[in-house]
């Protein structure tokens, strides 16, 4: 009787030693899965901002862009992309006024974005700096500072000064 609880409990422990290497191994799969996904969204948000900002034949000016270089991943729970990256690119914002204000702005990694102002009567367009406070949530553009939160392929806006005044801004495909 003794013989047989003896190897009872030496085969659970070896079989629970084995699984735990089993978990491991998932665990590092699960994590090397994760980094090829990040990766992946992180060149397609890279070619869409590309896309986005190629001249059109009405475009008064072109900005040139250095080429971007593609972090190396170290670690597999490292962010490859900080919120700055996101929001690199075209979005537009369609108002509710009267007139139907629609804008359009365009973010460079130079630390601009060109806003396009357009109403049925005019049009304007201007270009301000901005930055991003990533432990804050902010961005900054010209003197305006917003909250922000990213949606799918939107960017929520909500203004620090005036919390009632939110834009959603959709990314240009």
């Amino acid at each position: 009787m003794r013989h047989i609880i003896f190897l009872l409990t030496f085969s659970i422990i070896i079989i629970s030693c084995g699984q735990t290497d089993n978990k491991q191994k998932e665990l590092e799969l699960k994590e090397k899965e994760l980094a090829l996904k990040e990766k992946g969204i992180y060149l397609d948000s890279v070619e869409k901002s590309k896309k986005a900002e190629t001249p059109t034949s009405n475009s008064v000016a072109t900005v040139s862009q250095s080429p971007i270089d593609i972090p190396e991943k170290n670690n597999a729970m490292q962010n490859v992309t900080g919120d700055r990256d996101k929001f690199i690119g075209t979005f537009t914002w369609s108002g509710e006024c009267a007139s139907g204000c629609f804008y359009n702005h365009v973010f460079n990694q130079n630390g601009t974005v060109k806003t396009t102002f357009e109403t049925a009567r005019s049009s304007e367009t201007y270009t301000e700096k901005w930055t991003v406070d990533e432990n804050a949530k902010v961005i900054k553009i010209g003197k305006d500072k917003w909250r922000y939160k990213f949606v799918t392929d939107k960017i929520k806006l909500t203004s620090v000064q005036y919390p009632l005044d939110t834009h959603d801004l959709t990314r240009e495909k």
